[in-house]
């Protein structure tokens, strides 16, 4: 759990919204008993960026005593004078569901948060299905090979358009939580059936894209190629966080390789 601050950055500066006003930023402290945090979010982030889109997030060291995750929202439109916002929903708001509720305990129930509703909901509202699942299945390879396993339903979402469609909302908040948390190797949602990190093959991975209507053989594509591209943007993350822990590093690197030599 991390404390935020929301932010309205202007013409002006930086301001607090109040009274009803729109942010523009999310700002993420970095928690006091994970040094380093901050950084490997950045770096993890700037991974992904290799592979899907991902939110606009920069690391900040100038802003106080401790660094910051500085992260501009993907729900506003600021480029008028007048800040708009976009309609979004989380997971559990999509479901109906309380914030509690946002991981999804063993075992496997209909009326819990899973990937699966979130595939259901784009294959009914996307305007390309296809495009939007095979986003959702990089989403799922790039938290799982980073080991992210604090994915849970609010961390996952959609965007409505003007028209009544949706689209799958920017990657948000990964965190190679394992490199902080070794023993939560649990998964927020399941991925192919399964909740531990360690278990999760490119198998399931690929099994998983297919159980929500894409063609197997192009699961299977989506799956490799989003590998590879991590492997490329990690020496990228590499040059972009230089303070980042050589740790948390090793840690998704050896994730990565993992998955890689895993069963089909």
């Amino acid at each position: 759990v991390q404390s935020k601050l929301v932010l309205a950055r202007s013409a002006q500066g930086w301001a607090e919204p109040i009274d009803g006003a729109p942010s523009t930023h999310i700002l993420k402290p970095e928690p006091p008993q994970w040094p380093g945090m901050a950084a490997a979010e950045g770096w993890a982030m700037t991974v992904a960026s290799a592979v899907t889109e991902t939110a606009d997030v920069h690391v900040r060291f100038d802003l106080g005593q401790r660094p910051v995750v500085l992260v501009t929202r993907f729900d506003r439109d600021a480029s008028d004078p007048r800040i708009r916002r976009r309609h979004q929903e989380d997971l559990c708001q999509i479901l109906g569901l309380l914030p509690d509720a946002k991981y999804s305990e063993p075992p496997p129930k209909p009326w819990k948060a899973s990937l699966k509703h979130l595939a259901a909901t784009l294959l009914a509202r996307a305007i390309d299905p296809p495009t939007e699942l095979g986003r959702l299945l990089e989403q799922t390879v790039v938290n799982v090979a980073l080991g992210n396993t604090d994915a849970h339903a609010k961390n996952h979402s959609i965007i409505h358009d003007d028209m009544g469609f949706v689209r799958l909302a920017p990657l948000y908040d990964v965190v190679p939580t394992v490199a902080f948390l070794p023993s939560q190797t649990h998964l927020a949602l399941p991925v192919g059936g399964k909740y531990r990190l360690a278990e999760v093959s490119i198998g399931h991975l690929t099994s998983k894209g297919a159980s929500w209507g894409l063609p197997g053989r192009l699961a299977a594509t989506i799956v490799s190629d989003a590998l590879g591209r991590l492997r490329d943007g990690v020496p990228v993350a590499d040059r972009a966080i230089a303070a980042m822990d050589p740790r948390v590093r090793t840690s998704a690197l050896a994730q990565i390789e993992r998955l890689g030599a895993s069963s089909c």
